[in-house]
Protein backbone atom coordinates (compact mmCIF):
# COMPACT_ATOMS: atom_id res chain seq x y z
CA UNK A 1 0.00 0.00 0.00
CA UNK A 2 1.71 3.19 -1.16
CA UNK A 3 2.10 6.27 0.98
CA UNK A 4 0.70 8.40 -1.86
CA UNK A 5 -2.78 7.08 -1.11
CA UNK A 6 -2.77 8.87 2.23
CA UNK A 7 -1.05 12.16 1.54
CA UNK A 8 -1.79 14.82 4.12
CA UNK A 9 -0.06 17.57 6.03
CA UNK A 10 1.21 16.44 9.40
CA UNK A 11 0.08 18.50 12.38
CA UNK A 12 1.22 18.13 15.95
CA UNK A 13 -1.61 17.74 18.41
CA UNK A 14 -1.94 20.55 20.92
CA UNK A 15 -1.91 20.06 24.68
CA UNK A 16 -3.49 18.75 26.77
CA UNK A 17 -2.09 15.26 26.37
CA UNK A 18 -4.24 12.30 27.21
CA UNK A 19 -5.59 9.90 29.80
CA UNK A 20 -7.04 6.79 28.13
CA UNK A 21 -9.83 4.37 28.99
CA UNK A 22 -9.37 1.34 26.80
CA UNK A 23 -10.64 -2.20 26.54
CA UNK A 24 -7.37 -3.47 25.06
CA UNK A 25 -4.09 -4.37 26.70
CA UNK A 26 -1.59 -1.49 26.74
CA UNK A 27 2.12 -2.25 26.57
CA UNK A 28 3.85 -0.37 29.37
CA UNK A 29 6.60 2.05 28.32
CA UNK A 30 8.62 4.53 30.40
CA UNK A 31 6.10 7.27 29.53
CA UNK A 32 3.07 5.11 30.36
CA UNK A 33 1.59 4.03 33.66
CA UNK A 34 -0.97 1.22 33.58
CA UNK A 35 -3.35 -0.11 36.23
CA UNK A 36 -6.08 -2.73 35.92
CA UNK A 37 -9.61 -2.28 37.23
CA UNK A 38 -12.58 -4.62 37.60
CA UNK A 39 -14.84 -2.66 35.29
CA UNK A 40 -15.94 -2.90 31.68
CA UNK A 41 -13.19 -0.72 30.21
CA UNK A 42 -10.52 -2.77 31.92
CA UNK A 43 -7.43 -0.57 31.75
CA UNK A 44 -6.71 3.04 32.58
CA UNK A 45 -3.51 4.59 31.28
CA UNK A 46 -1.87 7.97 31.41
CA UNK A 47 -0.20 8.50 28.05
CA UNK A 48 1.00 10.98 25.44
CA UNK A 49 -0.53 9.25 22.41
CA UNK A 50 0.14 11.53 19.44
CA UNK A 51 3.91 11.71 19.64
CA UNK A 52 6.79 9.58 20.92
CA UNK A 53 8.44 11.07 23.97
CA UNK A 54 11.67 10.12 25.66
CA UNK A 55 11.30 8.93 29.21
CA UNK A 56 11.39 11.86 31.61
CA UNK A 57 13.91 11.85 34.47
CA UNK A 58 12.43 10.23 37.56
CA UNK A 59 11.15 12.47 40.35
CA UNK A 60 13.36 13.03 43.40
CA UNK A 61 13.49 9.98 45.65
CA UNK A 62 13.07 10.25 49.39
CA UNK A 63 14.37 7.83 51.98
CA UNK A 64 12.51 7.53 55.26
CA UNK A 65 14.48 7.43 58.50
CA UNK A 66 13.73 7.96 62.17
CA UNK A 67 14.87 11.57 61.86
CA UNK A 68 12.93 12.53 58.75
CA UNK A 69 13.25 12.23 54.96
CA UNK A 70 16.41 12.63 52.91
CA UNK A 71 16.61 13.48 49.22
CA UNK A 72 18.58 10.93 47.19
CA UNK A 73 20.52 12.13 44.15
CA UNK A 74 20.39 9.97 41.00
CA UNK A 75 23.00 9.67 38.29
CA UNK A 76 22.59 11.04 34.75
CA UNK A 77 21.25 7.71 33.47
CA UNK A 78 18.49 7.72 36.12
CA UNK A 79 19.82 4.57 37.75
CA UNK A 80 19.96 3.74 41.45
CA UNK A 81 20.36 6.52 44.05
CA UNK A 82 23.95 7.55 44.69
CA UNK A 83 24.08 9.42 47.95
CA UNK A 84 22.15 11.54 50.38
CA UNK A 85 22.65 15.25 49.70
CA UNK A 86 20.43 16.86 52.32
CA UNK A 87 18.27 15.92 55.25
CA UNK A 88 15.17 17.53 56.69
CA UNK A 89 13.69 16.92 60.11
CA UNK A 90 9.97 16.23 59.67
CA UNK A 91 7.62 17.96 62.11
CA UNK A 92 3.86 17.74 62.74
CA UNK A 93 3.50 21.10 60.99
CA UNK A 94 5.32 19.73 57.93
CA UNK A 95 2.93 16.78 57.77
CA UNK A 96 -0.13 19.03 58.09
CA UNK A 97 1.20 21.37 55.38
CA UNK A 98 1.94 18.45 53.07
CA UNK A 99 -1.54 17.01 53.57
CA UNK A 100 -3.16 20.39 52.92
CA UNK A 101 -1.04 20.92 49.79
CA UNK A 102 -1.98 17.47 48.52
CA UNK A 103 -5.70 18.20 49.01
CA UNK A 104 -5.38 21.56 47.25
CA UNK A 105 -3.48 19.97 44.36
CA UNK A 106 -6.02 17.19 43.92
CA UNK A 107 -8.89 19.69 43.91
CA UNK A 108 -7.39 21.41 40.86
CA UNK A 109 -6.83 18.25 38.80
CA UNK A 110 -9.65 17.62 36.31
CA UNK A 111 -9.72 15.86 32.96
CA UNK A 112 -10.36 18.07 29.92
CA UNK A 113 -13.07 16.12 28.13
CA UNK A 114 -12.26 13.70 25.31
CA UNK A 115 -8.77 14.08 23.86
CA UNK A 116 -9.09 11.57 21.01
CA UNK A 117 -10.91 8.40 20.02
CA UNK A 118 -9.23 5.52 18.19
CA UNK A 119 -11.15 2.92 16.20
CA UNK A 120 -10.38 0.08 13.76
CA UNK A 121 -10.76 -0.03 9.98
CA UNK A 122 -10.20 -2.79 7.46
CA UNK A 123 -10.05 -0.44 4.45
CA UNK A 124 -7.90 2.70 4.72
CA UNK A 125 -8.71 4.21 1.28
CA UNK A 126 -12.45 3.93 1.96
CA UNK A 127 -11.86 5.35 5.44
CA UNK A 128 -10.08 8.41 4.02
CA UNK A 129 -12.85 9.01 1.49
CA UNK A 130 -15.51 9.01 4.20
CA UNK A 131 -13.81 10.98 6.99
CA UNK A 132 -11.81 13.47 4.92
CA UNK A 133 -14.32 13.60 2.06
CA UNK A 134 -17.88 13.11 3.28
CA UNK A 135 -17.36 14.44 6.83
CA UNK A 136 -14.86 17.11 5.80
CA UNK A 137 -12.35 16.41 8.56
CA UNK A 138 -8.69 17.14 7.95
CA UNK A 139 -6.32 14.21 7.48
CA UNK A 140 -3.66 15.63 9.78
CA UNK A 141 -1.30 12.69 10.05
CA UNK A 142 -0.48 9.24 8.71
CA UNK A 143 1.68 7.16 11.01
CA UNK A 144 1.88 3.61 12.36
CA UNK A 145 0.65 1.93 15.53
CA UNK A 146 3.60 2.36 17.91
CA UNK A 147 2.88 -1.03 19.50
CA UNK A 148 2.57 -2.74 16.09
CA UNK A 149 4.57 -0.79 13.46
CA UNK A 150 3.20 -2.82 10.53
CA UNK A 151 -0.25 -1.26 11.12
CA UNK A 152 -1.13 2.10 9.55
CA UNK A 153 -2.53 4.77 11.90
CA UNK A 154 -4.66 7.53 10.35
CA UNK A 155 -5.52 10.77 12.18
CA UNK A 156 -8.43 13.11 11.36
CA UNK A 157 -9.15 16.31 13.26
CA UNK A 158 -9.88 20.02 12.99
CA UNK A 159 -7.66 22.42 11.05
CA UNK A 160 -5.03 22.51 13.82
CA UNK A 161 -5.09 18.85 14.88
CA UNK A 162 -6.45 19.94 18.25
CA UNK A 163 -7.26 17.77 21.24
CA UNK A 164 -11.00 17.22 21.41
CA UNK A 165 -11.47 16.77 17.65
CA UNK A 166 -9.13 13.91 16.81
CA UNK A 167 -10.53 10.57 15.61
CA UNK A 168 -7.90 8.02 14.59
CA UNK A 169 -7.94 4.56 13.00
CA UNK A 170 -5.69 1.53 13.07
CA UNK A 171 -5.91 -0.23 9.70
CA UNK A 172 -5.93 -4.04 9.55
CA UNK A 173 -6.48 -4.66 5.81
CA UNK A 174 -9.46 -6.90 5.14
CA UNK A 175 -10.49 -7.08 8.81
CA UNK A 176 -14.01 -8.40 9.29
CA UNK A 177 -16.68 -6.16 10.71
CA UNK A 178 -16.80 -6.12 14.50
CA UNK A 179 -19.74 -5.79 16.86
CA UNK A 180 -19.97 -3.66 20.01
CA UNK A 181 -20.81 -5.55 23.18
CA UNK A 182 -20.41 -5.18 26.95
CA UNK A 183 -17.42 -3.00 27.80
CA UNK A 184 -17.26 -1.39 24.34
CA UNK A 185 -18.17 2.07 23.06
CA UNK A 186 -21.02 1.82 20.55
CA UNK A 187 -21.76 5.46 19.63
CA UNK A 188 -19.69 8.64 19.33
CA UNK A 189 -21.36 12.04 19.67
CA UNK A 190 -20.07 15.03 17.70
CA UNK A 191 -21.18 18.63 18.26
CA UNK A 192 -22.70 20.91 15.63
CA UNK A 193 -23.85 24.49 16.04
CA UNK A 194 -27.55 24.61 15.13
CA UNK A 195 -30.65 22.88 13.83
CA UNK A 196 -29.77 24.27 10.40
CA UNK A 197 -26.55 22.25 10.62
CA UNK A 198 -28.59 19.09 11.21
CA UNK A 199 -30.60 19.95 8.07
CA UNK A 200 -27.38 20.44 6.12
CA UNK A 201 -25.88 17.11 7.16
CA UNK A 202 -29.10 15.20 6.54
CA UNK A 203 -29.14 16.54 2.98
CA UNK A 204 -25.41 15.92 2.46
CA UNK A 205 -25.61 12.33 3.70
CA UNK A 206 -28.60 11.66 1.46
CA UNK A 207 -26.56 12.83 -1.52
CA UNK A 208 -23.68 10.56 -0.46
CA UNK A 209 -25.91 7.52 0.01
CA UNK A 210 -25.44 7.44 3.81
CA UNK A 211 -28.51 6.24 5.73
CA UNK A 212 -29.61 8.52 8.57
CA UNK A 213 -32.19 8.73 11.34
CA UNK A 214 -33.37 11.99 12.87
CA UNK A 215 -34.58 11.83 16.46
CA UNK A 216 -34.88 14.31 19.37
CA UNK A 217 -33.07 16.99 17.39
CA UNK A 218 -30.05 14.78 16.62
CA UNK A 219 -28.95 13.03 13.45
CA UNK A 220 -27.78 9.40 13.66
CA UNK A 221 -25.63 7.69 11.02
CA UNK A 222 -22.86 5.10 10.58
CA UNK A 223 -19.61 5.00 8.65
CA UNK A 224 -19.14 2.40 5.86
CA UNK A 225 -17.96 -0.21 8.38
CA UNK A 226 -20.80 0.28 10.86
CA UNK A 227 -19.25 2.64 13.44
CA UNK A 228 -22.17 4.63 14.88
CA UNK A 229 -22.26 8.41 15.27
CA UNK A 230 -24.63 11.12 16.42
CA UNK A 231 -24.56 14.79 15.43
CA UNK A 232 -26.00 16.83 18.30
CA UNK A 233 -26.68 20.55 18.67
CA UNK A 234 -24.70 21.59 21.76
CA UNK A 235 -24.61 25.08 23.25
CA UNK A 236 -21.23 25.46 24.95
CA UNK A 237 -18.46 27.93 25.64
CA UNK A 238 -15.85 25.34 24.55
CA UNK A 239 -13.72 26.35 21.58
CA UNK A 240 -15.30 25.13 18.30
CA UNK A 241 -12.89 22.67 16.70
CA UNK A 242 -13.64 22.73 12.98
CA UNK A 243 -11.87 21.72 9.80
CA UNK A 244 -12.16 23.63 6.53
CA UNK A 245 -13.68 21.88 3.52
CA UNK A 246 -14.79 23.50 0.24
CA UNK A 247 -18.18 21.74 0.29
CA UNK A 248 -19.02 22.35 3.96
CA UNK A 249 -19.89 25.87 5.19
CA UNK A 250 -18.03 26.77 8.39
CA UNK A 251 -21.30 27.36 10.26
CA UNK A 252 -22.26 23.71 9.64
CA UNK A 253 -18.88 22.07 10.29
CA UNK A 254 -18.40 19.40 12.94
CA UNK A 255 -17.14 21.12 16.13
CA UNK A 256 -15.44 18.36 18.12
CA UNK A 257 -16.51 15.55 20.45
CA UNK A 258 -19.24 15.82 23.05
CA UNK A 259 -19.16 12.30 24.51
CA UNK A 260 -19.60 8.58 23.98
CA UNK A 261 -22.11 5.82 24.73
CA UNK A 262 -20.85 2.40 25.82
CA UNK A 263 -22.47 -0.92 26.67
CA UNK A 264 -22.33 -2.53 30.10
CA UNK A 265 -24.01 -5.35 31.97
CA UNK A 266 -22.88 -3.98 35.36
CA UNK A 267 -22.96 -0.21 35.88
CA UNK A 268 -21.84 -0.48 39.50
CA UNK A 269 -18.55 -2.11 38.52
CA UNK A 270 -17.43 1.21 37.00
CA UNK A 271 -18.91 3.69 39.47
CA UNK A 272 -15.95 3.87 41.86
CA UNK A 273 -13.48 4.39 39.01
CA UNK A 274 -15.48 7.21 37.42
CA UNK A 275 -16.50 9.03 40.60
CA UNK A 276 -13.52 8.52 42.91
CA UNK A 277 -10.44 7.86 40.78
CA UNK A 278 -11.29 9.96 37.70
CA UNK A 279 -13.57 12.43 39.55
CA UNK A 280 -16.30 12.49 36.93
CA UNK A 281 -19.59 14.00 38.09
CA UNK A 282 -22.59 11.64 38.06
CA UNK A 283 -25.43 12.69 35.75
CA UNK A 284 -28.13 10.18 36.62
CA UNK A 285 -27.52 6.50 37.34
CA UNK A 286 -25.74 5.57 34.10
CA UNK A 287 -23.94 8.69 32.93
CA UNK A 288 -21.02 10.88 34.01
CA UNK A 289 -19.65 14.23 32.90
CA UNK A 290 -16.25 15.84 33.36
CA UNK A 291 -15.12 19.41 32.74
CA UNK A 292 -11.68 20.95 33.00
CA UNK A 293 -10.52 24.49 32.35
CA UNK A 294 -10.81 24.16 28.56
CA UNK A 295 -13.35 21.48 27.61
CA UNK A 296 -15.90 19.00 28.89
CA UNK A 297 -17.44 15.71 27.84
CA UNK A 298 -19.59 12.78 28.95
CA UNK A 299 -19.54 8.99 29.21
CA UNK A 300 -22.89 7.15 29.28
CA UNK A 301 -23.72 3.47 29.66
CA UNK A 302 -26.51 1.63 27.84
CA UNK A 303 -27.64 -1.89 28.66
CA UNK A 304 -25.45 -4.40 26.83
CA UNK A 305 -26.99 -6.64 24.17
CA UNK A 306 -27.05 -10.38 24.75
CA UNK A 307 -24.55 -11.07 21.97
CA UNK A 308 -20.92 -10.65 23.06
CA UNK A 309 -18.78 -7.97 21.49
CA UNK A 310 -16.39 -8.74 18.64
CA UNK A 311 -13.44 -6.45 18.05
CA UNK A 312 -13.04 -5.67 14.38
CA UNK A 313 -13.61 -3.06 11.69
CA UNK A 314 -16.10 -0.42 12.79
CA UNK A 315 -15.43 -0.79 16.53
CA UNK A 316 -13.78 1.60 18.99
CA UNK A 317 -10.33 0.64 20.24
CA UNK A 318 -10.09 3.26 23.01
CA UNK A 319 -11.24 6.66 24.26
CA UNK A 320 -8.59 9.06 25.60
CA UNK A 321 -9.33 11.91 28.02
CA UNK A 322 -7.33 15.13 27.96
CA UNK A 323 -5.03 16.19 30.78
CA UNK A 324 -2.39 18.95 30.94
CA UNK A 325 1.07 17.41 30.94
CA UNK A 326 1.99 18.97 34.28
CA UNK A 327 -0.85 17.01 35.92
CA UNK A 328 0.29 13.58 34.70
CA UNK A 329 2.31 12.91 37.84
CA UNK A 330 -0.83 13.32 39.95
CA UNK A 331 -2.82 11.06 37.62
CA UNK A 332 -0.13 8.38 37.75
CA UNK A 333 -0.35 8.45 41.53
CA UNK A 334 -4.15 8.19 41.48
CA UNK A 335 -4.15 5.27 39.06
CA UNK A 336 -1.47 3.45 41.04
CA UNK A 337 -3.52 3.80 44.23
CA UNK A 338 -6.87 2.81 42.68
Amino acid sequence: MGDSQFSGTSARAKNPSACSLTTRRIVSRPSHVVASHAFDASVVAIETPLEIRAAAPPPPQWEHSSTGYSYLQTDRNHSAPLKSVRRHQASPRDHRSAERAARDREALVKLEGIHHITAITGDAPQNVRFYAGTLGLRLVKKSVNQDQPTVYHLFYADEEGGAGSDITFFEYPGAGRGRAGAGMVHRIVWRVGSGASIDFWESRFEGEGVLTKRENGSLFFSDPEGLNFELRVVQTTDEPLMAKHPEIPEEHAILGFDGVYAYTDDVEASRKLFEETLEFDPDGDRSWTVRGKQRGGFYTYDEAPLDPGIEGAGTVHHVAWGSPTDEHKEWRARVAEA
